[in-house]
């Protein structure tokens, strides 16, 4: 371990409860401050580009559950669909859906990566 604190050393403030031997360089604890921002505000812009596009579904659920507090997951699902239209991920990834390219004698009707039914 760093010390006998148990908070990790990348957490403290600069001059603050510092081990007295680091095992790592004031530049080299810079570099993954700067990586921490750079993951921090990447992911912190995807959330609002995701949140701006799906302010309809968004509000709808929000409106919903203030009037009954609870919902399932068939009317969460219900209630974004009637929102957006159908859902933009698949659940489980974070690629958009894209449509299905049905095989050879195959309809086709479920969009890919998504079970009929499910």
């Amino acid at each position: 371990t760093y010390r006998e604190s148990p908070r990790s050393p990348f957490l403290a403030a600069a001059g603050a409860d510092l081990p007295a031997a680091r095992s790592h360089s004031e530049q080299t604890a810079r570099e993954i401050d700067e990586e921490v921002k750079r993951i921090i505000d990447a992911a912190m812009e995807r959330v609002r580009r995701i949140l701006e596009t799906r302010r309809a579904a968004l509000e709808s659920v929000t409106q919903r559950l203030m009037e009954c507090e609870v919902i399932d997951g068939v009317e969460l699902r219900s209630l974004v669909e009637a929102s957006t239209g159908t859902p933009q991920l698949v659940p489980g990834t974070d690629t958009e859906r894209r449509p299905a390219r049905p095989a050879a004698g195959e309809a086709g009707d479920a969009p890919h990566g998504v079970a009929d039914g499910g």
